[in-house]
């Protein structure tokens, strides 16, 4: 399978820095059928965070009816897995030790930088939240203060370095995509 490293890592990573609670997402996932596409990716994610810089690989693989999110070591060895179908989060080894970064969590910030902006506006969990896109740059808002903005080198946003800052928890991921494919029905898993 071909897989993609996104923001995941970024929140794994978190998870021990903060040390605190975490704000709550700002959009209710979605299911994997809101992203309108079947896909499969691999991306090299740095994440920095209070003067600390890591790295990781995710592999990612979104069909209709599954989510997968699989982070991996630069040895390529599995640190955590993520499930999620619309309904109902399958937790593998990894973050069930991340007790405070919820998979609800991974899967908004994942969804905000990658799924449609028609379907996120109706996921927002706060009516005071606004998400606008210019370009490719996408922002979300709580009245006049910036809460998260993800800017891409290019308008597609599977095969373009993409960065996203989250300026509530005060973390930049910089993610760089190594492979891309769109699955074809007679693809297996």
């Amino acid at each position: 399978m071909k897989c993609a490293v996104v923001i995941a890592p970024l929140l794994v990573g978190l998870a021990v820095a903060l040390g605190g609670c975490m704000p709550k997402p700002l959009i209710q996932p979605l299911g994997p059928a809101a992203l309108g596409q079947s896909v499969e990716a691999r991306q090299q994610v740095t994440v920095h965070y209070r003067g600390h810089t890591r790295s990781l690989q995710v592999a990612l693989r979104v069909v209709p009816d599954d989510l997968t999110l699989v982070g991996l070591s630069a040895m390529g060895q599995r640190v955590f897995t993520l499930g999620w179908n619309g309904h109902a989060i399958e937790r593998g080894r990894g973050l069930k030790s991340a007790k405070r970064i919820p998979a609800k969590r991974i899967l908004a910030d994942l969804e905000l930088a990658y799924w449609p902006l028609p379907a996120l506006r109706q996921a927002l969990t706060d009516p005071d939240v606004h998400l606008q896109q210019l370009g490719n740059t996408r922002t979300l808002w709580r009245g006049d203060t910036l809460l998260w903005i993800a800017y891409r080198a290019s308008g597609d946003p599977w095969h373009s370095r993409l960065t996203i800052y989250d300026v509530r928890l005060g973390y930049r991921l910089d993610v760089e995509p190594l492979a891309f494919n769109i699955p074809t029905s007679s693809d297996k898993p």
